[in-house]
């Protein structure tokens, strides 16, 4: 029985320790999301609404700018899914 105080200790530690894992854990979770909000707000302020950079970046491309790299698949699809929006910059390309 004279082991239960130290049982009891080191069971207390355990249980603090763990405690602090876990709330690092969630810090880093709500990191990670902050980091991911701010992620989709760049990405929908580039890619949605009236003159937006990707459109028009594209349109230039569309004049034949000479560039020899491409979008990368989800850019060209976010651009096709919003190519039916209504862009005041958007540049009219010649017939």
């Amino acid at each position: 029985m004279k082991n239960k105080v130290p049982i009891a200790s080191s069971a207390g530690r355990l249980y603090d320790q763990f405690i602090l894992v876990v709330t690092a854990l969630e810090d880093v979770g709500n990191y990670i999301e902050k980091a991911n909000d701010s992620y989709d707000t760049v990405l929908n302020r580039v890619s949605r609404g009236r003159g937006n950079i990707l459109k028009r970046i594209n349109d230039l491309k569309k004049f034949g700018t000479n560039a020899s790299k491409k979008l990368p698949k989800a850019m060209q699809n976010r651009l096709e899914s919003n190519l039916d929006l209504p862009d005041e910059y958007s540049v009219e390309l010649a017939s």
